[in-house]
C-alpha cells in the first residue's frame, strides 16, 4: 500500500489551517502517500468532500474519490490526540515525526520538496508531519485544483452566495469583499495589520482600481458591530459608499468572501488569502502602513498558499495570530 502520513498539526484557526492542508496535500499527490488528518478534526465537518466516519483523508485517488484509511486500532481522535500532546517541541527530525516547531523553524529548511524531506520520507511506510509551515508552493500550484476541490464547502452556501451576487451585479458591476479583522489583530504585531472601519473606507475611497459608482462593499468582520451605535458608527465610516454587512458564522463568511470579484484584506490573513484562493479571485492587503499614505491597493491574481513572504507572519507574532 501507500505510505501513510499521519498529521498531527492542530495549530491556528481555519485560514491557517488551510494552507497549511495545501501543501500537505501536494506533497503527498507528490510522494504517492496518503494522508491521515487528525489535526483538521475540528473542521472537518466544514468540507463535504472529506469522509464521513473516519479521520480526513486524502489526496484524491486516480479515479477522483477520497481514499479510504487503513484499519489500524490507533488511527483515533484519542491516541492521536495523546501523541499531539506528547509531541517534541523542537524543530527537526525526531524518530518517525517531521516537526516543525512554530517558534523556531525556518520553513525553507523544513520545506517538504526539499532534499531533507525527501530522504526523510524515503522507505518509510510510516511518519508523522507536525507544524504549519510545511511548505512546498510550485506542488501547490500544480495540484491547486484538487486542493479546492477537496476543501471546498458546502453547495449550500456557494449557491446561496452566487444568488446573492447575481442580484446585486443587476445593479453594481463590481463586488468587493472586504475583510475587516479585528479582535486579535488590535494587538498581533503591534497592531501594525489593524485598521478600523474608517481607516478601511479611507483607503478604498482613494484606491484608484475602484470605481465607487460601480461598486458594492461587502463587509465581513469576527467583530459583531451587536449594538446600534456600533452599527451606527459602521454606517458613518462608509457613508457614501454602497455596503452591506454581512454577519454569519466562519464557513459562511468564507463562502461570501471568495464569492465577491475582488477581495480587500489584512496583509498577513489567512482567512481571507484562502478565499482568494479558494474562487481564484484577485486579493489585496492592506496594513497600518498604508494609511495616510499615497498608496494604490495592489489586487494579485493566481495566489498560492505562502507562495510568498507577504503571507507569513513575523515569528514574534505568530502565537498570536495561531488564534486566528
Amino acid at each position: 500500500m501507500s505510505a501513510l502520513w499521519v498529521n498531527i498539526n492542530r495549530n491556528g484557526a481555519l485560514g491557517n489551517r488551510l494552507f497549511s492542508r495545501a501543501h500537505v496535500y501536494a506533497a503527498a499527490r507528490e510522494f504517492g502517500a496518503v494522508v491521515a488528518d487528525w489535526g483538521l478534526g475540528d473542521y472537518k465537518r466544514l468540507f463535504p468532500a472529506l469522509p464521513a466516519g473516519q479521520l480526513a483523508s486524502y489526496p484524491l485517488t486516480a479515479n477522483g474519490v477520497v481514499p479510504e484509511l487503513p484499519d489500524r486500532w490507533w488511527l483515533n481522535e484519542g491516541t492521536l490526540g495523546f501523541l499531539r500532546r506528547a509531541r517534541p517541541r523542537r524543530t527537526g527530525r525526531h524518530g518517525p515525526i517531521w516537526s516543525c516547531y512554530w517558534g523556531g523553524a525556518d520553513p525553507d529548511t523544513m520545506a517538504l520538496d526539499g532534499p531533507a524531506f525527501a530522504k526523510f520520507a524515503a522507505g518509510r511506510e510510516l511518519l508523522f508531519l507536525d507544524g504549519y509551515k510545511l511548505r512546498c508552493p510550485q506542488w501547490v500550484r500544480k495540484h491547486a485544483h484538487e486542493i479546492r476541490r477537496i476543501f471546498a464547502l458546502p453547495r449550500a452556501l456557494t449557491q446561496k452566495w452566487a444568488t446573492l451576487q447575481a442580484q446585486w451585479h443587476r445593479q453594481w458591476p463590481t463586488t468587493v469583499a472586504v475583510h475587516m479583522r479585528g479582535t486579535d489583530f488590535r494587538k498581533a504585531q503591534g497592531g501594525r495589520y489593524y485598521l478600523s472601519p474608517g481607516e478601511y473606507a479611507a483607503l478604498l475611497r482613494s484606491a484608484p482600481q475602484i470605481d465607487p459608482r460601480n461598486t458594492l462593499f461587502v463587509l465581513f468582520s469576527d467583530e459583531r458591530f451587536q449594538s446600534d451605535d456600533a452599527y451606527a458608527a459602521l454606517e458613518v465610516a462608509f457613508a457614501g459608499l454602497d455596503f452591506v454587512f454581512m454577519r454569519g458564522d466562519l464557513a459562511d463568511d468564507l463562502a461570501g468572501i471568495a464569492s465577491c470579484d475582488r477581495i480587500v484584506g489584512p496583509m498577513t490573513s489567512t482567512y481571507s488569502r484562502w478565499a482568494a484562493f479558494a474562487d481564484d479571485k484577485p486579493w489585496a492587503g492592506v496594513s497600518r502602513a498604508m494609511i495616510g499614505q499615497d498608496v494604490s491597493l495592489e489586487f494579485r491574481a493566481d495566489l498560492v498558499p505562502w507562495g510568498d513572504r507577504a503571507a507569513t507572519p513575523a515569528p514574534d507574532a505568530q502565537e498570536e495570530l495561531d488564534k486566528a
